[in-house]
């Protein structure tokens, strides 16, 4: 069934039982199809005080996020989070704004929590360790300063397993040499 028939039929259910949960999925259909102005008004609407549905929180930050609206995204997932402290897609979500935002400081606690509530998922612990490479960083120099920095020694960092450096140095080049095609892969 396509997106706008699910559109219709959940909204014609929830306009005949405007009480009903029904606006979550709506609310999901109408961010997958990028109305996502329409999608955080209906959840607010259908949450009304308190606002304690994690789940329609989640569609709401999901779709803050695909808007490009990080900060709103954190702060109604945070929300989320005030009410289910280990709800995995709210920390997973958080996590991806954290990440998005470059904002390692933030995504630690989230990815350290994830590694203990999610570990069936191999993906966090690497994620962590990546996140907190990043925060070691600071002492790099920046791309202005550096000159020495060349594909041999993002090789390097790759092969000792420093992503967030070998991903430093390429920004260095790439500041330095834009037009560089091998930076840009």
């Amino acid at each position: 069934m396509d997106l706008d028939r699910q559109i219709e039929i959940f909204s014609r259910r929830l306009a005949e039982d405007p009480h009903s949960r029904f606006f979550a999925p709506l609310a999901d259909l109408l961010r997958q199809a990028g109305r996502w102005e329409d999608a955080p008004e209906l959840v607010d609407d259908g949450l009304g005080p308190p606002p304690d549905d994690v789940s329609a929180q989640g569609i709401k930050g999901r779709t803050h996020m695909d808007a490009g609206r990080g900060e709103e995204a954190r702060r109604v997932l945070g929300r989320g989070l005030e009410v289910d402290g280990e709800n995995i897609v709210v920390l997973r979500l958080l996590t991806d704004v954290a990440r998005s935002r470059r904002a390692w400081e933030q995504a630690i606690p989230l990815l350290e929590k994830l590694v203990v509530l999610d570990p069936d998922d191999g993906s966090w612990p690497g994620a962590l360790d990546e996140a907190k490479q990043f925060v070691a960083r600071d002492t790099y120099s920046s791309p202005e300063e550096s000159s020495f920095v060349t594909m041999t020694l993002v090789d390097i960092y790759l092969a000792q397993g420093y992503r967030a450096k070998a991903l430093d140095a390429l920004e260095q080049m790439a500041a330095r040499e834009p037009d560089r095609l091998d930076i840009k892969e």
